[in-house]
């Protein structure tokens, strides 16, 4: 029996030997560096050097650019064109009666009327001694001092200084346009207008009623 306990002993004393001796192999060989470890480890050469930036210049600032100018903007010099009633001839000046208006022989007064929504064209000649025709025909004739009465209203409208010549034609079928032409031995004048014509004179419009109120007392039979 204590033979063998002193062989336990032994044996114990032998292991903790062998724990003890290959310890510290472990720790040597792990903390000896070897000839490799000492050819790879970095070195204080070999820390990168961190290179100078230069710093800019004056020359590299970049300068600030001139702020535009305004400039001046051109006025157009074509004046924009006006609206213009339509004219459809020069006048030809008061006091003047158109070649082609001819006045039958003898006759003062020539009114013609044409358009409106019937459709007329009535020519009315006037003579002096009162006699009175439409589009030829005679009518029934007034007196010699209605015909100067005539006259002389037409002078009061202003008649032989009025200068307005329209084309037939210019404004709506509806309207009517008139052409009145007086000779006496004094004075002459011939106007052209249309009663659809918003710059008409306002004493053509007197005209107007003035003739047509001759008209009339010539068709009463």
């Amino acid at each position: 029996m204590k033979k063998l306990l002193v062989g336990m002993l032994v044996l114990l004393f032998a292991l903790a030997a062998c724990t003890t001796t290959g310890g510290s192999e472990i720790e040597e060989t792990a903390a000896t560096p070897t000839e490799a470890d000492l050819q790879a480890a970095p070195t204080a050469t070999d820390e990168p050097t961190a290179e100078p930036t230069a710093e800019p210049t004056a020359t590299d600032v970049p300068t600030s650019t001139p702020e535009p100018t305004a400039t001046a903007v051109p006025t157009a010099t074509e004046e924009t064109p006006t609206e213009e009633p339509p004219t459809l001839e020069e006048p030809q000046g008061a006091g003047v009666i158109p070649e082609d208006v001819l006045l039958p022989e003898g006759a003062v007064i020539v009114f013609t009327q044409r358009g409106g929504f019937m459709g007329l064209d009535d020519t009315w000649v006037f003579y002096p001694d009162g006699r009175v025709t439409l589009n030829d025909v005679a009518q029934t004739p007034l007196s010699p001092e209605r015909i100067d009465e005539l006259i002389n209203d037409l002078t009061l409208q202003g008649f032989f200084e009025t200068t307005y010549i329209t084309e037939p034609n210019t404004f709506c079928c509806d309207f009517f346009d008139y052409t009145l032409a007086v000779q006496t031995a004094e004075n002459k004048n011939y106007v052209s207008y249309s009663d659809g014509d918003p710059n008409l004179p306002q004493n053509l419009l007197e005209i107007t009623a003035l003739m047509r109120e001759i008209i009339e007392e010539a068709q009463v039979r």
